[in-house]
This record gives structure tokens, C-alpha cells and sequence, in this order.
């Protein structure tokens, strides 16, 4: 039994896709007979559930010297041919040397080509990462695209249905955040809409709920599966829930609210998977409500041509099969 450690952050500030999609393999690899470490900064603040199943030892990454946390993953009990699960734009390629040079295995998980990498393994799981300009090194595994998408148990298990078109019902989610207060936004163009909501509100949400016949509030964070099993209509951001909706079938409306959404969000546009609409900051509320109001008459089918089997679950076994080959 090996022991693989997982170096990856999240708060209410910065949102917990990091730590959502490294639970994925820590789960598997847990069940697979592995020995899993959890290093993350503040764990005490995380919601329960966040860093998977487990149950699984979980240090303070803040103790550490550096972004790396050598120094607790040694404290931990990390010795040579551990693996080091990496997910957090704050890691550097020194802090991969220095890792590798005390004799770790390095998978490093990226959304954004903007660094040089030296790593083990590198996953970028993200639908338009093969075209993104990476240096290539012969003695890295390079995971790159839909392919290696990191779903959650619970995802996959809640096997997708057909959805109705045009669509009946939709479901509003901006994250367990939303610092750019999209959420608040979409109800004001949605509110005197003739169609059912569920908006699943941040955790930090002001109280801005209307009253309407139309909309269901739900304070987040949450379980999405089952409303991803009545739901047939997204409008959220570009962030890692998109693939669950793309998986799960439903028509999506996209807002990026940070720059790294963008390539993924134009990407899946382009090949005609969901309708982006663009960047917050710029988008316009009448565009917003035309689009929501042309998917729910007709389902703007021409946009959602390729949207059924675009993702296909089986990204975890995929990344464990690579890590076998280290």
C-alpha cells in the first residue's frame, strides 16, 4: 500500500472546486488500498465532506515553510515514491523540484498553461486543454481534455435521463461564493418569468430572495444530483459544475466570472455544447434574458447539437491508470 498525499486549497473566498475534484481520487485511491493525506491550509473552516469520504488524516498546510508543505508532508510520514497530488494555482515549478528532488512523485493538476511545469504527471481536465501551448517534456504523462474530467460518486451513480425539450425546469448555480453577485442578478432577469427556478444561493448570500411563485430557493452549499434529476435548463458559470451539467444533459447558459473560465466556456461554444454568453462584466442583461427566453420556447436546439456524450465519467480511472505507469 502506498501512501499518496494531496496538496490543495479552498475557502469561501476562493471557492472548493480544487478540494471537490481532488476528493474524486481520494476517494478511488482509498478504496483502491492506498493510504491518502490530505495537506490544505485552515482544514478546520472546510465544510464536512469537502475532502471525500474518508475517513482520511488531514494536516495544516499552513505549518509548512512554503506553498509545497515539505516540510509537513515529511512530518506526515512522506518518504520516496509517495505521490504528491498538486492542485493550486500558489504552487511553483520550485516547489515541484524541491518535491521531487526528496524523492516524490509529482501529479500536478492545471487549468491555465501560464507556468512551466515539472512534474510526474500533468492533468488539465478542462474540454479545450489540448490546445493549449504546453511545453512538452518526453518524461511527463500528459492528461490533457474531456476525457479526464473528475466527477464525484454521487455524479456518475445518478445516471443521466433525457431531458425535455423545449425545457420545463431550471436551475440557477454561480458556486458556493459568488463574489460577482451574478446569482442576485439572474433573479432580477428571471423573476416574472412564466417558468419554474431552483437557485441554489451562496453561502454568503445577501438576502435578496422575492417572493415569486416561479422560484425555488435553496441555501448552498448542496447536493446538486437531485436537482440535476429534475432540472432541464443551467444558467451558471464557466467553473468545474458545468461538466456536471453537461453530463447530466441539461441545456446550459453560461457567465464566466474569472478569466481562467473563458477558454473552456468559448470551447465548449464553439463546438456547440453550451451557449456562453459571455464574461460578466460585459454580457447584458437583455441579451441574458433573449437567450433564456429563446432555449425555454424552443431549446435552441441549433446551439446544443453536440451536448449528449460530449463527457463520459470515466476521467478517475483514466488518472489511476497513469499513476501506475510512474
Amino acid at each position: 500500500m502506498s501512501t499518496i498525499f494531496i496538496r490543495a486549497d479552498g475557502s469561501t473566498e476562493t471557492g472548493y472546486g480544487h478540494l471537490m475534484r481532488c476528493s474524486v481520487l481520494a476517494n478511488h485511491l482509498q478504496e483502491a488500498g492506498h493510504k491518502v493525506i490530505w495537506i490544505t491550509k485552515n482544514p478546520r473552516k472546510l465544510p464536512w465532506g469537502f475532502l471525500g469520504k474518508g475517513p482520511f488524516k488531514v494536516f495544516d498546510a499552513e505549518e509548512g515553510k512554503d506553498e509545497s508543505a515539505l516540510s509537513v508532508i515529511l512530518k506526515a510520514g512522506g518518504k520516496k515514491d509517495d505521490w504528491i497530488i498538486i492542485d493550486s494555482y500558489k504552487i511553483t515549478i520550485n516547489d515541484e523540484l524541491k518535491l521531487r528532488s526528496n524523492g516524490f512523485k509529482v501529479l500536478t493538476i492545471d487549468d491555465n498553461c501560464n507556468r512551466i511545469f515539472d512534474c510526474d504527471i500533468l492533468l488539465n481536465p478542462n474540454p479545450h486543454a489540448k490546445e493549449l501551448k504546453y511545453k512538452i517534456d518526453s518524461k511527463t504523462i500528459y492528461l490533457l481534455g474531456n476525457e479526464y474530467i473528475l466527477f464525484r460518486e454521487d455524479i456518475i451513480s445518478n445516471t443521466p435521463v433525457d431531458k425535455r425539450s423545449p425545457p420545463r425546469q431550471g436551475l440557477v448555480v454561480f458556486g458556493g461564493t459568488d463574489r460577482a453577485k451574478q446569482t442576485e442578478r439572474i433573479i432580477k432577469i428571471i423573476f416574472n418569468t412564466d417558468f419554474y427556478w431552483n437557485v441554489i444561493l451562496p453561502a454568503d448570500y445577501s438576502n435578496y430572495k422575492p417572493d415569486s411563485q416561479y422560484i425555488n430557493y435553496i441555501q448552498g452549499p448542496v447536493d446538486l444530483k437531485e436537482y440535476l434529476k429534475i432540472s432541464d435548463l443551467y444558467i451558471g458559470s464557466g467553473g468545474l459544475t458545468i461538466h456536471e451539467m453537461v453530463f447530466h444533459g441539461l441545456l446550459c447558459l453560461i457567465i464566466s466570472v474569472a478569466s481562467n473560465q473563458i477558454p473552456s466556456s468559448e470551447y465548449l461554444h464553439k463546438n456547440k455544447v453550451v451557449n456562453y454568453l459571455g464574461h460578466y462584466r460585459k454580457v447584458k442583461d437583455d441579451l441574458i434574458r433573449n437567450e433564456i427566453i429563446k432555449t425555454i420556447k424552443n431549446g435552441n436546439k441549433d446551439q446544443f447539437l453536440n451536448l449528449h456524450g460530449f463527457i463520459d465519467g470515466d476521467g478517475f480511472k483514466r488518472v489511476i491508470s497513469a499513476m501506475k505507469l510512474k
